[in-house]
């Protein structure tokens, strides 16, 4: 007979990380919830549409990428789940600017 795990417990360690991302909206749902397209964020935002399409299919964008278009976007750079956790690099491994 199989037994219930109680969520948190040893058996059952939280998944912290799962649970700081899942309350992060993706970039994707970032921009349709502030009603933009693709090439509007990327014409406010001054990067490329193709780089936001490589965003949204799971390409990890670089700080100044990532600063670009959430300053577009009227949010935190930490406020959006992004590809790879690149917030987690200094910028001098990015190519910051």
């Amino acid at each position: 007979m199989n037994q219930p795990i109680v969520s948190g417990s040893v058996a059952d360690p939280p998944d912290v990380l799962g649970d700081v991302v899942a309350g992060k909206p993706t970039l994707t749902e970032a921009r349709k919830r502030a009603v933009l397209s693709m090439n509007e964020l990327a014409k406010k935002a001054k990067v490329s549409a193709s780089t936001i399409m490589d965003i949204e299919r799971g390409a990890r964008p670089q700080m100044r990428t990532i600063r670009k278009l959430s300053e577009a976007l009227g949010v935190a750079p930490a406020d959006i789940a992004w590809p790879g956790d690149p917030l987690g690099l200094p910028d001098e491994q990015e190519g910051g600017e």
